[in-house]
């Protein structure tokens, strides 16, 4: 998995995890994606944006109950 930032410098990588044998389901990707919006504060992220695979979209549910600003 990979997050990368876009600001108005551009697009940033962010983080890089290895995840092949691990199971993607939504939670664990919650928290991994919840983690880097730890690390860039929440109040500087207005989006995340993922394709809308089944677990992605478990993600994008999990986080408008933790980060309703963000979406």
């Amino acid at each position: 998995m990979n997050l990368c930032v876009n600001c108005k410098e551009g697009t940033t990588f962010l983080s890089s995890k290895e995840t092949s044998d691990e199971s993607h389901m939504g939670e664990y990707i919650f928290n991994y994606v919840d983690k880097c919006i730890e690390e860039v504060v929440s109040k500087n992220v207005v989006q995340v944006v993922t394709d809308n695979a089944s677990n992605n979209m478990a993600v994008a549910e999990l986080l408008k109950v933790k980060r309703p600003n963000i979406f």
